[in-house]
């Protein structure tokens, strides 16, 4: 039985947000007005695989009460002076072989735990007599030792987790790649995935992870004050908080020992249902809707009923199917049509088609308490940018263009409002693209049609007339191969059941690198080297662009091509994807994909630039 417990509303999120990642071309704007009129209905289908939603469950701060009204210690939620002194445990049965994904945050406010220092965790447990391999696919964790700092906190959480290995944070996005990790447990074992320890005198901590099992498991979700820890560490011969001795102390068993005791459970059994948010097993962790967006359309995502009233009086009936009604041994959530529904959607992912939208531009206004301090954040992506960010959380408004696909996805972050409103406008030149001033006239179109068509990661949308590496030129390829597939980098891999060898090269781990090596685009420098920071030449672009064209199963119409005049220095591995790229015709028009460099010559060991390879995958992109 779930044993969610949430009794405060997100209202620490009121105090001013200090700047984080943003990106140059989602602009953020102040003084504005929310509006709450006009917005269209949508109508959602539900996929993806089960999320254990567990959002802020408070109150284990020694039996102190954050929301005194709801008694919360006559109905045992906080396990704290009558039930075991500051622990908050939740257990959840993991079916075998279904990929799950969690999400867990907990934060104190001063003036109610101004000593006190809480430990959280994930842990496993087996079965009995049973041995299991649990794959951990995605994590993202921070803490936060500020309450100005408790929405970047939640959005950093998001990042990592999209687009951060395990335990690591990549400041290149997500270039490196490791195998995720896999836990081997046997028997009745418990392992802990995520321990954080918050010491500050007030605090935050946020995690999220995804993973599967190959055996039925049980997730436990586990918070306690520091001071409980040291009590209970201390009473078995262990001397201070760390995870390696709560694996050796066996203090999980201890802990569940208590979250079982009769009165407790009792007392939780005959508590009310209805709290302010929720604790529940939900089916789908993903809502989909394609619908006709001209320009002026308004609709809202993760409507939680702060639009027109707040409570069960807002506007959650507004979007078909956004949220899933409650098991029975759910608890929390607000009566909904006769049942139960959870709040705010937090760590759900949506993915919008906006018809027509093609080249507009969204305006996104986050929620406002009492019109006045910003209380929402949001987690987006779309192909221009290529990855999952954030935009200027304290801005009152942002500004994103709408690409070539006419989809983006959005994900609201624990702890945060809802309510995310959004508005497609009209756009501007070239596509609303935004440039920096890095680049030769010849290449401004090219460059805005290509960032618009979701073919130039987000790493490489700058000096442009920087040397292109080997390393990116890899990665646009990749880039473009996935865009035609209509996947992400981690949607594709899982789809495809991809699993890499991240020993194949001894000089890089790059994703992308072994992506292209996995599909046969891309070959080494030979003693198991990729030399991947080296410039790239033009025959071995030639090389690349030719294995590209062939995992791309384009029918292109060719020409024959006069010999170069420098054929002698054309490296005899590289001649024959030379003369077939010079010789393929962009479609309508008389241009081939690879050009010479004037007066017959190929130039192969000449190096390309960026605005170059762009350029030069546009018109692959375009035989389509």
């Amino acid at each position: 039985m779930k044993r969610g417990m949430n009794y405060m509303k997100k209202l620490f999120c009121l105090a001013a947000m200090i700047l984080t990642f943003s990106l140059n071309a989602v602009l953020a704007y102040s003084n504005t007005v929310y509006p709450n009129t006009d917005l269209t209905s949508l109508e959602f289908t539900m996929e993806g695989d089960p999320i254990i939603y567990s959002n802020y469950p408070e109150t284990i701060y020694n039996g102190q009460p954050m929301q005194p009204e709801l008694n919360i210690n006559q109905i045992g939620m906080s396990m704290g002076k009558f039930y075991g002194v500051g622990r908050y445990f939740n257990k959840t049965d993991i079916e075998k072989d279904k990929k799950y994904s969690t999400e867990l945050y907990n934060g104190r406010s001063p003036g109610i735990a101004e000593t006190y220092v809480f430990a959280m965790a994930f842990i496993f447990e087996g079965e009995e007599n049973e041995t299991a391999d649990i794959t951990i696919y995605k994590a993202g964790q921070q803490n936060s030792v500020r309450v100005n700092s408790i929405l970047k906190m939640s959005l950093d959480t998001q990042f990592n987790y999209y687009n951060s290995d395990i335990y690591k944070n990549y400041s290149s996005l997500g270039k490196e790649y490791s195998k995720p990790r896999v836990i081997n447990m046997k028997g009745k074992d418990a392992k802990i995935v995520i321990f954080e320890e918050i010491e500050n005198k007030s605090g935050y901590a946020n995690c999220r992870i995804q993973f599967v099992s190959n055996k039925n498991v049980k997730l436990v979700q586990f918070y306690a004050l520091k001071s409980t820890l040291t009590d209970d560490l201390s009473a078995l011969g262990f001397d201070g908080v760390s995870q390696d001795n709560f694996d050796k102390a066996n203090l999980y068993d201890r802990i569940s020992e208590i979250s079982q005791d009769e009165n407790r459970v009792k007392k939780l059994e005959e508590s009310p249902k209805y709290w302010t948010t929720t604790t529940a097993v939900l089916n789908y962790d993903k809502r989909k809707t394609s619908f006709d967006a001209p320009v002026g359309t308004k609709f809202c995502l993760s409507n939680a009923g702060h639009l027109k009233g707040t409570g069960t009086k807002g506007i959650r009936d507004l979007n078909i199917n956004e949220y899933e009604y409650l098991r029975e041994d759910d608890y929390g959530g607000f009566p909904f049509n006769g049942e139960r529904i959870h709040d705010g959607n937090y760590s759900i992912e949506y993915d919008i088609e906006l018809k027509g939208a093609g080249g507009k531009k969204l305006k996104i206004i986050p929620y406002k308490e009492d019109g006045k301090s910003i209380s929402s954040g949001a987690i987006l992506y779309n192909s221009i940018y290529g990855f999952w960010y954030y935009p200027e959380p304290n801005a009152d408004y942002w500004i994103m263009p709408v690409p070539k696909d006419e989809k983006f996805k959005f994900v609201l972050p624990g702890s945060v409002y809802g309510d995310i409103q959004f508005e497609v406008i009209e756009g501007g030149e070239n596509h609303s693209i935004t440039l920096d001033n890095t680049y030769d006239a010849w290449a401004e179109e090219s460059l805005a049609d290509a960032l618009y068509s979701g073919i130039v990661p987000y790493n490489l949308q700058k000096n442009y007339k920087d040397v292109m590496t080997r390393e990116d030129f890899c990665q646009i390829a990749l880039q473009l191969y996935l865009n035609r597939q209509g996947k992400t980098f981690d949607e594709f891999i899982e789809e495809n059941g991809i699993i890499f060898n991240d020993e194949v090269f001894n000089d890089t781990k790059n994703r992308y690198i072994l992506l292209a090596y996995n599909l046969g685009i891309v070959k080494g420098m030979g003693n198991g080297n990729f030399a991947p920071y080296e410039p790239i030449t033009r025959q071995q672009a030639a090389v690349l662009l030719s294995n590209l064209y062939i995992r791309l199963h384009i029918n292109a119409e060719t020409k024959k091509v006069e010999k170069y005049k420098d054929d002698e220095i054309i490296a005899d591995w590289a001649k024959s994807s030379v003369y077939t790229m010079s010789g393929l015709q962009i479609n309508g028009k008389d241009m081939p994909v690879l050009e010479g460099v004037g007066n017959n010559c190929f130039s192969p060991l000449g190096f390309y630039t960026r605005q170059e390879s762009i350029a030069t995958i546009l018109r692959i992109y375009n035989m389509f």
